[in-house]
């Protein structure tokens, strides 16, 4: 299952080959940004980035929908084993905040050595993910020092809407969007939009090493 979040909510909700045919999602580097670039001041909203509190994820139960969600996507000659995504998703997750500076966005990347990090809203729900190279378009690197406008917030920059995936998702099916989108990662969500977690093309390389039998076929 998959969804579409943005600084307006969900916007979509459905599976793979209904999401295919998004337009503004499926090219993610010509997704819309938000508004004017400058999302409205909100009280909640705080200037400094935090590391979201992903709540504990339960095995068991995501292995027992994952056997449910298999039954309603057989196909014939089917290959296993199927490797679902919170079985490979990264759970201490950077985020940020649509009003932190691409200054302190990059910091923050920097020092957790990622490239991407989702973006969530005044109630924790995504709205939207941020990358190293969104960063790089109003900011130059020369060795390790940034300049440019690095006080410019990141709402301005942001991929939104941006496309998230339930944890009982096929892989194969979250590395399948990640080609269609241009997106480096996948926000992991429940139901009401909350981060669960993450899935990078790390993640699933670290999989295809760590666990030989993954089937990534399409």
């Amino acid at each position: 299952m998959f969804f579409v979040y943005g600084t307006a909510g969900r916007t979509f909700s459905g599976t793979l080959e209904s999401f295919m045919p998004l337009s503004g999602v499926v090219k993610a580097r010509n997704a819309r940004k938000s508004g004017n670039g400058l999302l409205e001041a909100d009280g909640s909203i705080h200037e400094t980035t935090r590391e979201s509190e992903t709540p504990r994820i339960e095995h068991d139960r995501f292995a027992q929908a994952a056997k449910a969600y298999d039954k309603t996507h057989r196909r014939e000659n089917k290959r296993t084993p199927v490797c679902h995504a919170y079985q490979v998703m990264s759970h201490d997750v950077l985020t940020l905040r649509p009003t932190d500076t691409v200054g302190a966005a990059w910091q923050q990347l920097a020092e957790r050595k990622v490239h991407q990090a989702p973006v969530l809203g005044p109630t924790k729900e995504v709205v939207g993910l941020v990358t190293d190279r969104d960063l790089l378009m109003v900011a130059n690197l020369e060795g390790n020092l940034l300049t440019g406008l690095l006080n410019r917030p990141i709402s301005a920059l942001m991929v939104t809407p941006v496309a998230c995936s339930a944890p009982v998702t096929d892989v194969r099916r979250i590395a399948r969007v990640m080609l269609a989108t241009g997106l480096s990662a996948v926000p992991i969500v429940d139901d009401g939009g909350q981060l669960l977690g993450i899935v990078s093309r790390g993640d699933i390389l670290r999989a295809i090493v760590n666990d030989p039998p993954l089937s990534l076929w399409i």
